[in-house]
């Protein structure tokens, strides 16, 4: 398989959350943006979203289990585990039958495994880290962050249900040579709220391409089966599809919150790309 594609589809099935980030430490002169514009009817339906659907503790850990149907390995379904360590560590593993791929993020960093193979992600696409197999995050984590512009789009429907469809980026932001940065684009993350239980049906970021922001794909979470773990709704039936055609189907077995991790599972190896 061609590198690139490789990284294409390594990318649409591990990280499904990693958004690419221009490097602004570079420049000694701070870059200027404009203070982010928050809908309020958007920022209540979130706040209500959090607390229909409970939010976990940013300072303890969380195991999910379940099983993996990918449609790049039809008929060869791949056992799940994923470790959350707050909101910025993780790490998700796929044993196939004869391939354990293996993504691990550590504070902006990630680093992807293919049995033996081991690959660093490019800088600029480790900055907005979402957890998509917690989506009950998806109405706090981005209203967290201060740089983040808040819409109301309006209306929809999605798979039948009425939706409050929400949009997150950040703004533009103007360095020193008077080019701005590509953040609306590369920040843009869109929430799906059912109107009557204010839960999280579906979830939409962009995919980009390993080598040009130009390059992407829609990239959308569908959310079934919400159960009560914990005080938090958890979804125990997840699908992916990259591009409007289905990726993945996942069935969760079980969550587990405060789960205690090894910090070696978080580990990111020296290694020369």
């Amino acid at each position: 398989m061609h590198r690139s594609s490789f990284w294409r589809i390594l990318a649409a099935i591990f990280l499904l959350g990693f958004i690419p980030q221009v490097g602004f430490a570079q420049s000694p002169t701070p870059p200027v943006s404009a203070p982010p514009v928050r809908n309020a009817q958007a920022v209540e339906l979130l706040q209500q979203c959090s607390q229909a659907m409970g939010t976990p503790n940013p300072n303890s850990g969380i195991l999910v289990s379940g099983q993996i149907t990918s449609t790049q390995r039809p008929g060869d379904p791949g056992k799940l585990t994923i470790e959350l360590q707050g909101y910025t560590e993780m790490r998700r593993e796929v044993a196939y039958s004869s391939v354990n791929d293996i993504a691990i993020v550590n504070n902006g960093q990630v680093q992807m495994t293919r049995n033996s193979a081991i690959f660093n992600l490019a800088p600029w696409q480790e900055t907005y880290f979402r957890p998509d197999d917690v989506p009950a995050l998806a109405c706090s984590l981005d209203l967290a962050r201060p740089q983040m512009n808040v819409s109301y789009v309006g209306l929809e429907t999605v798979s039948g249900t009425q939706v409050h469809h929400i949009q997150f980026f950040a703004s533009s932001q103007q360095l020193p040579d008077g080019s701005n940065t590509p953040d609306p684009i590369i920040s843009q993350f869109d929430v799906y709220l059912d109107t009557q239980l204010l839960t999280v049906v579906k979830t939409k970021r962009f995919l980009f391409s390993p080598n040009a922001i130009e390059n992407h794909s829609d990239w959308e979470t569908y959310y079934f089966n919400y159960q009560s773990v914990g005080g938090v709704l958890m979804p125990f039936h997840i699908q992916h599809f990259l591009a409007g055609q289905q990726a993945e189907d996942i069935v969760i077995s079980s969550f587990q919150l405060n789960a205690s991790f090894p910090s070696q599972d978080f580990v990111i190896a020296a290694v020369t790309n």
